[in-house]
């Protein structure tokens, strides 16, 4: 009898876990979020670091693909990245296979970690060290404080 109930209890918590690691599974929309310091401008169309009008879709499968279109009102294009998702507890991490249909090498290949929040409606990417590293770049400081985040929400 001890035997069954632990049986049981064992299943009971496996399912549930196999259901939470699905509950991101649909699509997603969002943009990026970014503050620069009131110090610091940018060119509306030709910097990285104008990044507020780059809108995302993501729709992730119960198959753990994904398809992202990444629409960059700068450079008035979409772009389409494929790949695959794990979710380990709350962290869901992308990794793309291929952009516009040609395989991903180098940075574009790189792991993308969103964080999935508490009531699972909110995935959140922070992009505050790479947004930092593009100014330092074009800006020529590293003192400079910013946060950049991309934002998605269950569509």
């Amino acid at each position: 009898m001890k035997y069954n109930i632990f049986v049981s209890l064992i299943l009971f918590i496996s399912l549930a876990a196999m259901a939470l690691a699905q509950d991101v599974v649909g699509k997603w929309s969002g943009k990026l979020e970014v503050q620069l310091p009131k110090n610091v401008t940018v060119n509306a169309k030709e910097s990285d670091l104008n990044m507020p009008k780059v809108l995302v879709d993501l729709t992730l499968n119960a198959n753990k693909t994904f398809v992202q279109i990444v629409d960059d009102a700068r450079a008035e294009k979409k772009s389409t990245i494929e790949g695959t998702w794990t979710l380990t507890g709350k962290m869901l991490v992308l990794k793309p296979l291929k952009r516009d249909g040609k395989p991903v090498t180098g940075a574009a290949a790189a792991d993308r970690t969103y964080t999935l929040s508490k009531d699972g409606k909110t995935l959140t990417m922070d992009l505050s060290a790479k947004v930092k590293a593009k100014m330092e770049s074009e800006k020529g400081t590293s003192n400079l404080k910013s946060t950049a985040r991309m934002v998605l929400k269950r569509a």
